[in-house]
């Protein structure tokens, strides 16, 4: 992540720790601008800074799914997850099932399928999709429009994610050998965590401010298939009690 006009100190070091082959830029010029993506080419690090964008948040996601079916060879499953544009939570509950899959998560507005959404499904020859969240986030009519719908969903963005987790380790797409948490009402830290717990092999689950119920009593149903916990983020974004609280929850206390 960086600073929209100036390329942050800490992504900066990151970068020059990992010597990465190819940075990407994800998002215009109005997200990341191109004096950050100068300073990017002036790292000088692999062959190429790539930017991926499209003319707005829908057009960006397909632009992102383009490249990762390109450099993948298309798109394992000819599967892909479609969340909500109008919100964060959702798509952040499936990036790791998604990076684990190699599969893109695309973006529709919640009332009909986005133009650019449908072009990608098309050119990407998309046959079945993975619909997370509810009728809010996405209605019957825009998963209606998609190729072999399915829907991921719980009553709020936390059961939600919860019910990623389930499907995700269900159909063997991750496993409770690790599993993620991170605050839900903020999508940095889980952002950033996507794509290492879909290295990992886990689900992200993202936590309230407080523990309530649901989440502890999920949380004690998976205990004993729970391996490593990693929390995202400082106590300010998941308090020493939450985390606590979770920890206790999976060993049935």
């Amino acid at each position: 992540l960086t600073d929209p006009s100036s390329l942050t100190i800490a992504t900066r070091d990151e970068i020059a720790r990992l010597a990465p082959d190819r940075i990407y830029v994800v998002g215009g010029t109005a997200a990341v601008s191109t004096a950050v993506r100068n300073q990017l080419d002036a790292l000088r690090y692999g062959d190429t800074v790539a930017r991926l964008a499209g003319a707005d948040r829908y057009a960006t996601a397909a632009a992102v799914a383009d490249e990762l079916a390109a450099e993948s060879g298309g798109v394992p499953g000819s599967r892909a997850f479609v969340c909500s544009g109008a919100g964060y939570a959702d798509a952040l509950s499936a990036a790791a099932a998604a990076a684990a899959a190699g599969q893109p998560v695309l973006l529709t507005a919640p009332t009909a399928l986005s133009a650019p959404t449908a072009a990608a499904i098309t050119d990407l020859g998309i046959t079945s999709s993975v619909v997370v969240g509810g009728i809010a986030a996405v209605s019957d009519t825009a998963l209606a429009a998609l190729p072999g719908p399915e829907r991921v969903a719980g009553a709020d963005r936390y059961a939600t994610s919860r019910a990623v987790a389930d499907w995700a380790t269900g159909g063997g797409v991750l496993a409770f050998d690790a599993i993620g948490c991170a605050r839900g009402d903020s999508f940095p830290d889980a952002l950033a965590a996507g794509p290492f717990m879909g290295t990992a092999g886990g689900p992200i689950v993202l936590l309230p401010s407080a523990s309530d119920a649901p989440l502890t009593g999920w949380l004690a149903m998976h205990g004993p298939e729970t391996g490593a916990v990693t929390f995202f983020g400082g106590p300010s974004a998941v308090t020493y009690g939450l985390e606590n609280d979770v920890r206790l929850a999976l060993r049935g206390q």
